[in-house]
């Protein structure tokens, strides 16, 4: 299922990010199905892209190696592993679910998008 456009990404931004390896993926569960996203994988960003899905069942996050960063139930995190890394996310996340904060802005492509751009790249490559 394509992903809802959460934020505006550009070209630059789709460049920059599929070359940090360094990439969150997220999987957002709702009553109409899943979606798919990549974004860079930082602590803010984690907590960012878990409020901007607050209808959210499940959201799954892993990274470029497809393991388990964290999940949630809801906007809460139910399971992270790297009690470090949970630590950070919640120094954003608390003050956006308490103190209605908002989250950040950050370049954040759903999959279908970063597929596609990558894939038109690689073309461009085998081309030359």
């Amino acid at each position: 299922m394509k992903g809802e456009k959460i934020n505006m990404i550009s070209e630059k931004q789709l460049a920059e990010l599929s070359q940090n390896y360094d990439r969150a993926y997220g999987y957002v569960y709702k009553d109409d199905g899943r979606s798919e996203y990549c974004f860079e994988n930082k602590p803010e960003y984690l907590a960012s892209f878990i409020m901007m899905h607050p209808k959210a069942h499940k959201i799954i996050i892993t990274d470029s190696l497809d393991c388990l960063i964290l999940n949630t139930i809801g906007t809460f995190i139910d399971l992270c592993s790297n009690q470090n890394l949970l630590q950070e996310i919640l120094k954003t996340l608390l003050p956006m679910q308490l103190e209605g904060r908002k989250p950040l802005d950050f370049p954040c492509a759903d999959m279908e998008e970063f597929n596609d751009y990558c894939n038109a790249k690689k073309f461009e490559m085998e081309m030359k």
